[in-house]
């Protein structure tokens, strides 16, 4: 059994529909996260379209379930090693989901989770999700979350019984949104499952909205272990399961060293 992971967060700014610089930008976290000896990296919610509903509902980056078109992704987290955990649109059949790709450490697409608490431009966009989704990567074993799932009492409860080792929250939280980014939240989170919490963000704007960033990590006992805050970048912690409070636990630097994050560098991409 292992009883360590080393585990990073990444918060970064998409551009809505521009399906291969999102890919590249993810692939390119995952291979420098790599290098650090990190063995999962959590993405933002719809993290490979952004989120934009109105170029989702256009049809714009809708993936099938078998995750054609991502080849790039899965090789990437195979000749990497490492196990990368996606918000992406995924179709199955005539329905359309807001989903998590869940990829391991071979490339290989061992799940899919589908959010299950939709708001109301989503429900008119997406299907509600209906499983709860565990799974292991390294003898860990991981709950997941898209947003709002992890406000949701019914949901949280099924999770809380399963004995997980950590939580996984891909997040689009904005300022100002109907549930408000609570750092506290996720800390209460941690103590009633008495795991680690996870949580990843976006920074920045796209699709009309601006997020609050704070892509986070928690102790078992709700201490606040690292923080990404309002950068661009990647921030890691290694999770060790005989370990309760921050203490003893490692935390490494964040790392804000991602390219083509400014406005205008983003405006040149679009020219």
């Amino acid at each position: 059994m292992k009883n360590k992971i080393h585990v990073a967060t990444a918060q970064f700014s998409p551009l809505a529909g521009n399906l291969g610089y999102n890919v590249k930008k993810i692939c390119t976290i995952l291979e420098e996260s790599a290098q650090k000896n990190v063995q999962l990296v959590l993405f933002p919610e719809l993290a490979i379209c952004g989120y934009d509903l109105k170029l989702i509902d256009e049809g714009r980056g809708v993936f099938s379930e078998d995750g054609s078109g991502l080849n790039f992704l899965f090789n990437t987290c195979k000749n990497c090693k490492i196990a990368a955990i996606v918000g992406c649109c995924i179709q199955k059949g005539s329905k359309i989901y807001n989903s998590a790709l869940i990829i391991n450490e071979f490339g290989e697409l061992i799940q899919i989770y589908d959010k299950q608490l939709l708001d109301a431009e989503e429900k008119e966009i997406f299907n509600f999700g209906e499983k709860t989704c565990v799974f292991k990567i390294h003898d860990w074993n991981f709950g997941i979350a898209i947003s709002y799932d992890c406000y949701s009492l019914d949901i949280t409860t099924k999770l809380k019984f399963l004995q997980i080792d950590a939580y996984l929250i891909l997040g689009a939280f904005i300022k100002g949104g109907y549930y408000s980014f609570d750092l506290n939240h996720f800390a209460l989170l941690a103590k009633e499952f008495e795991c680690y919490v996870v949580v990843s963000n976006f920074i920045g704007s796209h699709g009309g909205l601006t997020f609050s960033g704070n892509s986070s990590i928690y102790a078992k006992n709700g201490d606040l272990l690292n923080n990404c805050f309002e950068n661009f970048g990647v921030t890691y912690g290694i999770l060790e399961k005989n370990i309760i409070n921050s203490e003893a636990t490692i935390t490494l630097d964040n790392v804000i060293n991602l390219e083509l994050e400014t406005i205008e560098e983003e405006k040149k991409i679009n020219q």
